[in-house]
């Protein structure tokens, strides 16, 4: 416990990697449902135009 340094340095490279993680996981879930509304936007739009 006393030499912290080392600990403290994978405990922020961790940290760092779980936020990295979740702001691409945000980010990939947010494009992935706009994608899918303007899917099915889209496909609601040129349905009803036949």
């Amino acid at each position: 416990m006393d030499r912290q340094s080392p600990s403290g340095a994978i405990r922020r490279l961790v940290t760092g990697v779980a936020i990295v993680i979740a702001v691409i996981l945000a980010i990939g879930g947010l494009a992935a449902i706009g994608a899918l509304v303007l899917a099915v936007i889209a496909a609601s739009n040129y349905g009803s135009n036949k």
